[in-house]
């Protein structure tokens, strides 16, 4: 499979692999480029930042530790 050859490359590309493999089941790139953009947004004007954005990179740095973990 793809992941047991990049584990033979190198951890961090597959812990990379793995988070936006879990990430594409909820997000289509559309998504989070909207997503991104609103942040951007609010940041360049001052505003708060939206809780899409929150949210969105909650679920990201669960499935980062969920990777590291399935690793070790």
């Amino acid at each position: 499979m793809a992941h047991e050859r990049l584990l033979q490359k190198n951890s961090k590309d597959v812990v990379q692999f793995l988070v936006e493999k879990k990430m594409r089941k909820n997000h289509t790139k559309g998504d989070e480029l909207a997503i991104l953009r609103k942040t951007v947004h609010a940041l360049v004007h001052g505003l708060p930042i939206p809780t899409e954005f929150e949210e969105y990179y909650n679920e990201a740095e669960s499935a980062k530790a969920e990777a590291k973990a399935r690793l070790n």
